[in-house]
């Protein structure tokens, strides 16, 4: 402070002084004097300052000092403490070069002592802390474009520095204002925005790509140059920086190749309308797959591999923030295709199966070995013939009549087939350089969901008593030896068959259709016959049995051929008197002796098993076994004619 200055004489209690226009630091010294003269002094200082202001140093920086150099100090790569520093960025333009806040001169003489010499307030007598005539710093904080913290007093003054726990988290943007105060109340702020990014980068999915197919790790020939290579890499927060790649003989080795791939930003375009992209917490949309062929290695000579060696393939991508991910890939080089085996129809542990009557079937096959890479997957062609290996690999679309493909990764399907008819099976073995074996093929299948017919069953011996039987819509007169003669509907028929319940066997019986238009024939017939009904009975001589029928089975071929002999219609499932028994012939059961009981009904059963394993139950019956000739009680008398 000067020590120069003007006197002013006050009789009151105050004195209006007049300061010059600039800034200036003044002392005001009291002296008061009492009429005994004695003299007492105290002084207070006042500052003069309207024309500075707080402007900023740019050869000094704000920065965050917790980021890393190697991103300009954008990018914080760790969750700790957040800190930052700006010394000597800021300052006041007067006080910068002319101090007026330094501490002041004593006063020599020892006029001021004690309360009367300014100690305390804000301009004491041993200066006030300032910085470059800053004499506070403050800070707020802002997350996502969201105010967190209000002006907060930054500690420690006169540091230029602040560190902070902002509780950060990846992919978080924050915002520290930072503002300077100098006595005068004059205020400068000023923004710096960090980033927050502590993962690596992700690398996934690294594989060879062949024929669209994907998740390859070998390759089908010894020529490298052939090799095309994808990998999926992204960085959700501070999105990609760089892509390089090796290829060697050893994990990170890099003597037959060393590029950099570089990353495809996505200008002026969203991800909405693209596959294999995303877009970062800060930064453009980015493209996250991408494609590595090797053609460059036959300038280099180094396209030339050998079979079933492993190469190795090493991605190393580098984030925004610089962090680093690396990702190897063992790559085994496989130029034979796997060995041909067998395919069967029928599930483990049964037999080859030729029919069936189910829509579907499970399939099997054995024996495709590949002993460099092994077995990557199976492709399995249903169809009417024995697929080649052209029209298994083609589109649907272009997939032959009534035939259809499937793929799997184990050694059996199960497969439907929609309709009756041949099937056979096609399979393909790809090893896992996606190289198939040749085509084996099935011995076929046969879907049969007919049973076999039975026709012109007929009991030799038998004899019947003449009835009218309906079935099937139809009236039908039945001979004395089991024969069906077709009538025709005239009316008296139609009322006879009204009356009368449905006579199931005649379906199994011979059939003739000698009277099917003779309507005198027909209605003398239905007139002078009665219908069947419960009371009817086939009859035997004795119990010498032997039944004939005819087969029809267009389909599947007849497995076995079964007879059975019940008590009553309904013990065809399981025969109560003599249990199923295979026959010799597929088409007569024969025996001499039965044992069956004499003068009681029983059922005859033929149940025929195809080798769809479907069944056909055949109910003869009733059927009454009479050894005793008739019984004549009356007189016989003989008369002489005349």
């Amino acid at each position: 402070m000067d020590e120069k200055g003007q006197s002013y004489n006050a009789s009151n209690d105050e004195a209006n002084i007049t300061l010059p226009h600039e800034p200036a630091l003044y002392g005001i010294a009291l002296e008061v004097l009492d009429n005994a003269g004695n003299v007492k002094s105290a002084r207070r200082f006042v500052m003069f300052d309207k024309s500075s202001e707080i402007k900023i140093n740019f050869l000094k920086h704000l920065k965050v000092d917790s980021a890393s150099p190697e991103t300009n100090y954008i990018w914080q790569t760790h969750r700790k403490r957040s800190c930052l520093s700006w010394d000597d960025r800021y300052y006041n333009s007067y006080n910068y070069r002319f101090n007026l806040l330094r501490k002041i001169q004593k006063d020599f003489h020892g006029v001021f002592q004690g309360i009367y010499e300014q100690q305390t307030g804000i301009l004491p007598v041993s200066g006030t802390k300032n910085v470059h005539g800053i004499t506070s710093f403050y800070y707020s904080w802002f997350k996502e474009n969201q105010e967190v913290s209000a002006e907060v007093a930054i500690p420690n003054f006169p540091d230029q520095k602040l560190c902070v726990d902002l509780g950060v988290k990846d992919g978080e943007t924050h915002t520290i204002t930072i503002t300077s105060k100098d006595l005068m109340e004059n205020t400068l702020s000023e923004n710096i925005t960090f980033y927050v990014d502590a993962s690596v980068p992700d690398i996934e999915e690294v594989w060879l790509s062949k024929d669209g197919v994907r998740q390859l790790f070998v390759h089908n020939s010894t020529d490298l140059a052939q090799m095309v290579l994808q990998f999926k890499t992204f960085d959700s927060h501070s999105g990609l920086y760089s892509i390089e790649y090796f290829l060697g003989t050893s994990r990170g080795g890099n003597e037959l190749a060393y590029k950099t791939l570089a990353v495809h930003i996505l200008e002026n375009k969203s991800c909405d309308s693209f596959v294999d992209c995303y877009c970062p917490s800060v930064g453009p949309c980015e493209n996250a797959l991408y494609t590595v062929k090797f053609n460059h290695l036959i300038k280099n000579n180094t396209n030339t591999g050998q079979h079933n060696r492993a190469y190795y393939f090493t991605v190393k991508v580098t984030n925004g923030a610089r962090l680093v991910a690396i990702e190897h890939v063992d790559i085994l080089a496989d130029d034979s295709p796997p060995v041909k085996g067998v395919v069967v129809e029928g599930p483990e542990g049964y037999p080859d199966i030729d029919y069936t009557s189910e829509e579907s079937v499970i399939v099997r096959w054995n024996g495709f070995i590949d002993h460099e890479s092994g077995i990557m997957k199976y492709r399995i062609g249903i169809g009417e013939h024995c697929l080649s290996a052209a029209e298994m690999n083609v589109y649907s679309h272009d997939l032959p009549n009534n035939s259809s493909l499937y793929e799997s990764s184990e050694a059996y399907l199960k497969v439907n087939l929609p309709h009756d008819g041949l099937y056979y099976v096609s399979v393909l073995a790809y090893n896992n350089a996606l190289e198939p074996s040749e085509v084996a093929c099935s011995d076929g299948v046969f879907r049969d969901t007919t049973p076999t017919k039975v026709t012109d069953l007929t009991l030799e011996s038998a004899k019947v008593k003449p009835v009218i039987g309906c079935y099937d819509n139809k009236v039908w007169h039945i001979f004395e030896n089991l024969t069906a003669y077709e009538l025709q509907k005239t009316e008296r028929c139609n009322i006879a068959c009204n009356s009368t319940m449905t006579m199931q066997l005649v379906q199994y019986l011979p059939k003739r259709n000698r009277y099917s238009n003779h309507s005198s024939y027909s209605t003398a017939m239905c007139t002078k016959l009665s219908s069947f009904s419960e009371n009817w009975f086939i009859y035997l001589p004795s119990d010498k049995i032997k039944l004939r029928w005819a087969l029809e089975e267009n389909e599947s071929q007849i497995q076995k051929v079964y007879t059975g002999f019940g008590s009553t219609s309904s013990a065809s499932m399981s025969p109560d008197l003599i249990s199923y028994l295979e026959t010799k012939k597929f088409n007569e059961y024969h025996i001499v002796h039965s044992g069956l009981d004499p003068g009681i009904p029983v059922y005859a059963f033929v149940k025929v098993k195809n080798k769809a394993d479907l069944t056909t139950l055949v109910p003869f019956g009733p059927i009454i076994i009479d050894e005793t000739p008739p019984l004549y009680r009356g007189n016989v008398a003989v008369i002489k004619d005349p």
